[in-house]
């Protein structure tokens, strides 16, 4: 390697280091509110926050236990919370957990589960 390309390299890498903004994923949202049981082809709601260390906007989605998972909610501040509604085609007992995403991170692990027998 020759020594004149050695600028053009030590510039490179600052640029990518301080150029990537390193960020963690949300914490794991709460449900913070859903029945535990209910009737078929009735809709439920269920609630759920998630708060973030950078303080970024989170968005939240619910997997119904059911094979279905919602789409992820629009972008609230974190620690805002995020209602969602679910009508189950058959009976039985589902796990209804949450996970959230901030807008420049990866999904965070799913919640604990709520269940919710019909």
């Amino acid at each position: 390697m020759r020594i004149r390309h050695l600028p053009h390299l030590l510039l490179a890498a600052m640029s990518l280091i301080l150029g990537c903004k390193q960020s963690q994923t949300p914490e794991r949202p709460t449900i913070l509110s859903g029945p535990s049981s209910g009737a078929v082809g009735i809709k439920y709601t269920f609630a759920s926050c998630a708060e973030d260390s950078s303080s970024e906007d989170v968005a939240i989605r619910f997997d119904w236990g059911d094979g279905d998972t919602s789409l992820w909610s629009q972008w609230v501040r974190p620690g805002d919370t995020v209602t969602m509604s679910h009508t189950w085609t058959a009976p039985g007992t589902v796990h209804v957990r949450a996970q959230a995403k901030a807008r420049h991170s990866a999904a965070s692990d799913w919640s604990d589960e709520l269940a919710m027998s019909s």
